[in-house]
């Protein structure tokens, strides 16, 4: 269960036996969401050795549960636990399974590799005595005999019988990485989901794991895999946008996911037969109670201690909404697993247990019971006293540190290759974030208390040259004060990615160009700096406001992460100004929705259209707009700056402008001194090297992750929330407001035909 989502364990089938006791069976539109009505959380003060939980799994009579601190499992109304201490490798435990003929229980670990506990002992398979792959252990399966083990070097699998290993896609410097993050058995059938790189089935007969890109002929490609679970009776896969089923004989089902919160991310999938199937997010707990209407529940914590809300979404059309007693502690669920009619759910704080389910009517009129049975009825009022606090990750304040992840290559180097090369452009420059970290302790460090630290380690190459980088983030994570990870991380690094998920601490990416592509889905634990380019939208913004008057803000999105980022920096700050935009739409992909579309924008009667589509689109809009008779100014970005726009956008265009930022001047008084002190540090063969592009964005990186700790405190997750802010709004990139001067931004004006540029004051 270990993976970067949090993989949702598949169900064995004697756990499954009893799953339509609480899910209703094929439940049609008409019948309402059956939910649990009695919750208990369990905590370190029921024998929990951490509240984050990270994977629940049933195993014969027992919960077995698996946390950052350790191991667990339920005995009567408290938990025994094991850690370090008792013998385990390591007490991060992400995967849990038996082996049925020899009732060994097998552990993966998230940088000790597995441990198997048989006869009231650990025994230990790493990479120094065994034959893994690698130590940090995503997801771990028994089947068919063996132990399948997915590391972030590659699937490994043990036979236990006569003590062999066999690896299946580990790393290699001439061939794509793959990082396997969830195991899942269907049967006979092997499946596995791959970070960014879809989902994965088993090939016995030739020994090879082979990629399933789509699921039927129509499909398109599955690539942004959230999870995959079996039950008796079906398949479940899961993505960050769909969830799909197979029922025996068959064909795959597809419903999209209902998850309306910007920053939801889902964790993984549980079937329930052919019943309700569950989802964990970061953003609560999701339920598919109908596949045929597309019913949705959503349960979440309402915090401050309301209680719990539950709404029901059928057909992508909100229907009912309610306030109960608190169901669970968190709203950051990791895993869910089902069996006999509980539903178990696992949270940063705490483990949640739901039982007797009723529908929703019937919850409403009984309220949520909290507590060990059906005694008495907690009020949403006072429901939270029984819950313990909203889980957050403090570190050790004094000093604060971040660690630097510079990738290496232990692979050796064939004639005629360049892998010193191909390496230094893959990592952060040390020399860079160290002068940063040097610039801001002078202004006083850590809230001018004390200087940061910066944290440098190579655990994968320390013990005879074995390991691999990724082993670093497992040490940086033990350490107490560690806020945050200064390293890179591009689009192919599947590995890298899937680890930093997986590790939970912020990673500030040394991003070399601004023509970076971010991968199909965005890491929520990877952040970028985008240096001047916020505080460059809010000037032009404030220029069409005060010196145009154009105060009436239309924004027309598109597709892509690009676009949605810039237009929020426009948008964000039009709201601090106070003038909140009058729409805020989508322009159809589909021409039979444009009149629609452009009917809204005559009735909100804007006085200037935001928009950042590339040159085709833009000139799509433009056009469409100049047909109906609407003549406001249309705003667009660097992209419309084209020949291709102005052939494609017709002879009258209108007035049409774009944001065309100039580069970063170099003779500013902060990059001056940077650009001096790099060279008195980096002195080769007597000759002053200057700090390159690579340098520059390690610099902007550090300064960014600084800040961020500076201004949020001593909180993991407050720190994450403060980058994502950061890079979302117009007025986030604050670094830069305290320790660069502004660049000159320059504005592309469309004048007969022809692009002039004109910079703005």
């Amino acid at each position: 269960m270990g993976n970067p989502y949090y993989r949702i364990r598949n169900l064995t089938a004697y756990a499954l036996a009893a799953v339509c006791l609480a899910l209703p069976h094929v439940a049609t539109a008409s019948e309402e969401p059956l939910l649990p009505q009695v919750w208990r959380t369990f905590t370190t003060r029921n024998g929990l050795p951490d509240n984050r939980i990270r994977t629940v799994q049933f195993i014969d009579d027992a919960v077995w549960v698996g946390t950052r601190g350790g191991l667990a499992r339920l005995e009567g109304d408290a938990f025994r636990s094991w850690t370090q201490a008792d013998g385990l490798p390591h007490s991060d435990v992400t995967a849990i399974d038996v082996d049925p003929a020899t009732e060994d229980i097998w552990i993966g670990t998230w940088g000790g590799g597995i441990a198997r506990l048989t006869a009231g002992r650990f025994d230990v398979f790493s990479q120094i005595n065994a034959g893994m792959a690698g130590n940090l252990v995503f997801d771990l399966l028994v089947h068919d005999g063996r132990i399948w083990a997915a590391t972030n070097a590659g699937i490994c699998s043990y036979n236990p019988i006569d003590n062999t290993w066999e690896l299946f896609l580990e790393r290699r410097m001439n061939q794509p990485q793959v990082a396997m993050t969830d195991l899942c058995a269907n049967g006979d059938e092997l499946w596995a989901t791959a970070w960014h790189q879809g989902f994965w089935r088993f090939d016995p007969q030739r020994r090879v794991w082979t990629r399933v890109d789509a699921l039927t002929a129509t499909d398109a490609a599955m690539t942004e895999p959230a999870g995959v679970s079996a039950t008796e009776s079906a398949l479940f896969v899961a993505t960050q946008s769909d969830i799909a089923r197979r029922l025996p004989g068959q064909e795959w089902q597809r419903q999209p996911i209902q998850l309306r919160t910007r920053d939801a991310f889902v964790h993984g999938v549980a079937g329930g037969a052919e019943s309700t199937t569950w989802l964990a997010t970061n953003a609560g707990l999701l339920a598919l109670t109908d596949w045929d209407s597309r019913t949705w529940t959503v349960i979440r914590d309402a915090g401050d201690n309301v209680g719990s809300t539950v709404r029901v979404i059928r057909d992508g059309m909100p229907d009912e909404s309610l306030t109960t007693g608190a169901m669970i502690p968190d709203n950051r669920v990791r895993c869910v697993a089902i069996r006999e009619g509980d539903l178990w759910v696992g949270t940063v704080a705490g483990l949640a247990h739901g039982t007797h389910p009723v529908p929703l009517s019937k919850l409403e009129e009984t309220g949520v019971t909290a507590g060990r049975t059906v005694e008495r009825a907690v009020k949403a009022t006072n429901a939270h006293a029984q819950q313990p606090a909203a889980y957050a990750r403090h570190r050790s304040r004094a000093p604060a540190a971040i660690a630097i992840f510079g990738p290496r290559s232990k692979t050796v180097a064939l004639p005629g290759s360049e892998p010193r090369k191909r390496v230094r452009e893959g990592r952060a420059d040390l020399l860079a974030v160290q002068l940063a970290l040097e610039a801001v302790n002078a202004q006083g460090g850590y809230r001018s208390e004390s200087p940061f630290d910066l944290v440098t380690t190579s655990v994968g190459y320390g013990r005879y040259g074995w390991g691999t980088p990724e082993d670093d983030f497992m040490a940086f994570a033990s350490y107490a004060n560690v806020m945050g990870i200064v390293g890179r991380v591009g689009p192919n690094d599947h590995i890298v990615g899937a680890v930093a998920f997986e590790t939970e601490l912020p990673f500030m990416n040394v991003v070399l160009d601004r023509g970076f592509q971010a991968p199909a889905i965005d890491n929520p634990w990877v952040f970028q700096c985008r240096g001047d380019e916020p505080r460059q939208h809010r000037q032009f913004l404030n220029h069409l406001i005060d010196v145009r008057g154009l105060k009436r803000i239309a924004i027309v999105r598109s597709a892509g992460a690009e676009p949605l980022r810039h237009l929020d920096w426009w948008r964000s700050h039009a709201i601090e100004r106070g003038y909140r935009p009058v729409v805020d739409l989508t322009w159809p992909t589909d021409p039979a929705n444009v009149d629609a579309t452009l009917a809204t924008l005559r009735d909100r009667k804007p006085d200037v259209i935001l928009a950042w589509p590339d040159a085709a689109a833009a000139a799509a809009i433009v056009t469409a707009l100049r047909d109906a008779g609407m003549d406001q100014v249309f705003v667009g970005g660097k992209p419309i700056v084209d020949t291709a726009f102005v052939q494609a956008a017709g002879d009258q265009p209108g007035e049409v402008l774009a944001l065309y930022a100039a580069p970063r001047r170099a003779d500013t008084p902060s990059l001056e001194r940077f650009t001096e002190r790099y060279g008195e540090r980096n002195v080769i063969g007597g000759v002053r090297r200057k700090p390159d592009s690579r340098a520059y964005a390690s610099r902007a990186a550090t300064e960014h992750l600084l800040t961020a700790i500076d201004e949020a405190g001593a909180d993991l997750d407050a720190v994450a929330k403060r980058l994502r802010t950061m890079s979302r709004s117009a007025t986030g990139e604050a670094h830069f407001e305290k320790l660069h001067e502004p660049t000159t931004v320059i504005q592309a004006v469309l004048e007969d035909g022809r692009w002039a540029f004109r910079p703005v004051k």
